[in-house]
């Protein structure tokens, strides 16, 4: 059976947006006045309110309501696995032709006993399972996605922000059933826009044969990645889907263990792990090494290799406005992204000045990557072709160079380049730089 994506209905007026998307729909009749037509294939499911339930009901005047709302034979019901076991084996001789899934939901926590779990559900009246849990960290995840792997008839989902990377990846471990919305999904559930799941992660073609890419890092909101990433793989017909998981500090290692076992070919690294993650790699491309940070890893034959694509990236979109060489280059900020661009722009040929809050930190990377180190109240007794700035916070400057480049991420247009356009200046938008590197992204996890 292939994974069937499924609009959960609370309202009538769903189920015309939704039909484009969706391959079934999901009465929820705790919800629901009156039972529609409809002409995809459709499950019944009366929620318990321990469980997320709409109406404050004893059990068995629920189960005697689903019991007369079976009588119109959907394809599927689901069922909470606690019910009393009489109950489910009633329902399931009364409707022999509806198939029954099995559901558990978790509202607080992921089990740390999944198989113990999933063994306490089971039940001969069941044709599929379901567990649905909180996912407190992406870890927990990770770990449900792991135990689905082996399963047959299992649908998984992890709830809540982190959680939210398993409405895509479930099809990846042939869960039968997978859910989305048509609006803005709010807590705890977090469910994926349909739109953006048939369009943008293409559901339809997503299985266990799919190759999985990931940015990894702490925000990841304001990251691109998963448009421009998905739009190759779309433009190239590969069975290939990039996802954004949010990584907390302390699960950095055990979330990159995961990623080594389960099926990911290549991660996107951002702030603040381009330097944590190296510990964790088995190889690292030499010019990673120099510069002592990574953003691009591949796994290939069991091994995870690092790279940077960050200081080629910007080096390219701003040689697309001027060449580098010869040029007086001011760049602020002395982090990882910048130790990136140090180095290739020095490659390059540029007359580099670094400045940074802390000056003896840019003392450092000048000595270690040419150029030299300046206070920022020296920036504006110099002529520079060129200005760099990696701050989230940039420095507030009077007069500006000819070309500016804000690489600082942010979810807001930035108030840099909006200054630089205003003196008439050519600004460097950020996405160009984002792009190039993203494009060598690509190059590497197609030959590593």
């Amino acid at each position: 059976m292939r994974s069937l994506l499924v609009s959960v209905i609370t309202d009538v007026d769903q189920i015309a947006l939704s039909s484009p998307y969706a391959n079934m729909l999901e009465y929820r009749l705790d919800w629901l006045k009156e039972i529609p037509k409809a002409h995809l294939p459709v499950m019944f499911t009366f929620r318990k309110r321990a469980q997320g339930g709409a109406l404050d009901i004893s059990e068995e005047q629920r189960l005697n309501q689903l019991e007369t709302h079976l009588s119109l034979q959907p394809e599927f019901c689901d069922l909470e696995a606690d019910t009393d076991s009489r109950w489910i084996q009633r329902l399931g001789a009364k409707f022999p032709k509806v198939k029954f899934v099995g559901s558990y939901h978790n509202f607080s926590e992921t089990p740390l006993d999944l198989e113990a779990l999933f063994q306490s559900m089971q039940n001969p009246q069941f044709s599929f399972y379901k567990i649905a849990c909180f996912a407190k960290t992406t870890e927990d995840m990770l770990r449900l996605f792991s135990f689905a792997q082996s399963k047959k008839n299992l649908t998984w989902i992890a709830m809540g922000k982190a959680g939210q990377p398993s409405r895509i990846l479930a099809p990846l471990t042939g869960a039968p059933f997978c859910y989305g919305t048509m609006g803005e999904s709010a807590p705890p559930l977090f469910q994926v826009n349909l739109q953006m799941l048939t369009e943008l992660y293409r559901f339809s073609i997503l299985n266990r044969d799919t190759k999985i890419y990931a940015l990894i890092g702490n925000p990841i909101d304001a990251s691109i990645g998963h448009l421009y990433h998905n739009s190759v793989f779309a433009e190239k017909n590969e069975n290939k889907v990039y996802v954004k998981l949010s990584v907390l500090k302390e699960e950095l290692a055990s979330v990159f263990a995961y990623l080594k076992k389960l099926p990911f070919s290549g991660i996107s690294v951002t702030m603040p792990y381009k330097t944590d993650i190296i510990p964790l790699l088995d190889e690292i491309d030499s010019d990673a090494k120099k510069i002592g940070a990574v953003n691009t890893i591949s796994f290939r034959n069991g091994k995870a290799w690092g790279f940077n694509t960050d200081g080629l990236g910007a080096a390219n979109a701003i040689e697309r406005h001027l060449p580098i060489r010869g040029k007086k280059v001011a760049l602020f900020g002395a982090g990882g992204a910048s130790r990136a661009l140090a180095y290739e722009l020095n490659r390059r040929g540029a007359k580099l000045t670094i400045f940074n809050r802390t000056f003896e930190t840019a003392e450092k990377l000048a000595a270690q990557f040419g150029g030299h180190a300046a206070r920022f109240e020296e920036f504006a007794s110099n002529q520079f072709d060129l200005l760099i700035n990696s701050i989230p916070t940039p420095i507030d400057l009077e007069q500006l160079p000819p070309f500016v480049m804000d690489i600082a991420i942010s979810s807001s247009p930035s108030s840099l380049l909006q200054k630089t356009r205003c003196q008439g200046c050519v600004a460097i938008e950020p996405k160009e730089m984002f792009y190039e590197q993203a494009k060598r992204q690509q190059e590497i996890w197609r030959s590593y």
